[in-house]
């Protein structure tokens, strides 16, 4: 069943490009509905990339700035790492940004929708996903889907690339 009233403007995926067209169209006033599959907004660089693994990263040189605390007089005792609690410490780094991003939405009067949109026809977007509508007629369209990486065909070839 299609959307009634068409909304002004739909927004596909949640990325970082999504997210950010979302937030300008509401703030110029448009309605504006946001289709993302994954049940949070970020995409790929918040939420399995760029932020998680930067927080690794954080803690790796933490514990070895630690571990050689002594060169300064500072003697540390026990140190250990606790792979859970580090996992754990990622993933609330992660939640409580992609939480922001929601509030955010939520703040604008965005509508949003956890599902995977393919457009029908030039006005259409089907929907599927737990609780959403299974259409949704709209006015204008923001395809925002990232991106796959792409080697050209000459280097397909290549060892080692």
């Amino acid at each position: 069943m299609a959307t009634s009233e068409p909304i002004e403007l739909v927004v596909l995926g949640g990325g970082p490009g999504g997210y950010a067209a979302a937030f300008r169209a509401a703030d110029l006033g448009l309605k504006v509905a946001l289709v993302e599959q994954d049940s949070r907004l970020g995409g790929v660089c918040l939420l399995r990339g760029c932020i998680p693994s930067k927080a690794m990263i954080t803690a790796a040189e933490f514990l070895d700035r630690i571990r050689h605390a002594d060169t300064m007089g500072i003697t540390v005792q026990n140190v250990a790492l606790d792979m859970k609690k580090l996992a754990a410490w990622r993933d609330g780094v992660v939640n409580e940004l992609a939480g922001g991003i929601e509030s955010l939405c939520k703040q604008r009067g965005i509508q949003r929708i956890v599902g995977r949109g393919t457009l029908t026809s030039p006005r259409e977007l089907k929907v599927e996903g737990a609780g959403a509508p299974s259409s949704l007629t709209f006015k204008h369209l923001i395809v925002a889907t990232g991106s796959s990486p792409f080697l050209p065909p000459p280097f397909k070839k290549q060892p080692g690339i």
